[in-house]
């Protein structure tokens, strides 16, 4: 569970901008941390970044996703729930092209938006899915060593439908018996009471009694 700040809310020199099938969907160039960032901004929300022409990481939760080396020993599969640009996926493959990585992401515009201003590599070890990713894991039959689940929608919230028991449930069910899974949520770092955070981490443990909760800021 990741808590994460959003960059500046200006918009930079505008990209590409369109309505997605869900949301506007706006890429624009911005100097961020003295750098010129590439931001995806769904609606409301920044979604995705990437620094044009280098392979470094521009969010700092991100660099979660590189770190399953450490916990699953020669990690064949890969399952990203949320698109967003593909940078977790982009990421992922190019630390290690080996690896079979399929993502979930429902927006059918975000693909061909993230291989032209993204710079998503074209390779058949990158599989995509325009689907829910609740249907999808209804529907999936394989196990997975690592998932990384980045479904924060417009407004920063998590569809509801993908943070309850069931949704757990079932992501324990299509994960590898040594494998490891993450989650990215946006929220406080009240983890009592009635905070969204403590509810999330209630209904998280149900099914995964083992965790660590990372706070990171951007």
């Amino acid at each position: 569970v990741v808590s994460i700040k959003t960059p500046p809310q200006s918009r930079g020199t505008l990209v590409h901008q369109q309505d997605g099938l869900y949301s506007q969907l706006t890429v624009f160039d911005e100097e961020f941390r003295g750098t010129t960032y590439r931001f995806l901004k769904n609606d409301s929300n920044y979604s995705s970044a990437i620094i044009p022409g280098s392979p470094e990481i521009a969010f700092p939760y991100a660099e979660l996703a590189l770190t399953y080396p450490d916990m699953v020993e020669n990690a064949t599969s890969y399952l990203v729930l949320g698109g967003g640009a593909f940078t977790i996926p982009r990421h992922v493959h190019l630390d290690n092209p080996t690896i079979t990585i399929d993502t979930v992401e429902l927006e059918p515009y975000l693909l061909p938006i993230a291989a032209k201003y993204f710079e998503l590599p074209t390779s058949s070890q990158l599989r995509n899915h325009t689907i829910d990713a609740r249907v999808f894991l209804d529907q999936a039959t394989t196990t997975y060593d690592v998932i990384f689940s980045d479904v924060m929608n417009s407004g920063l919230f998590t569809p509801p439908h993908l943070i309850t028991v069931e949704f757990f449930e079932r992501l324990k069910e299509i994960l590898a018996p040594d494998g490891v899974a993450y989650l990215n949520y946006i929220g406080s770092l009240d983890t009592y009471g009635t905070s969204m955070t403590g509810s999330l981490i209630k209904t998280l443990t149900t099914v995964f009694p083992n965790y660590a909760l990372i706070p990171i800021t951007s």
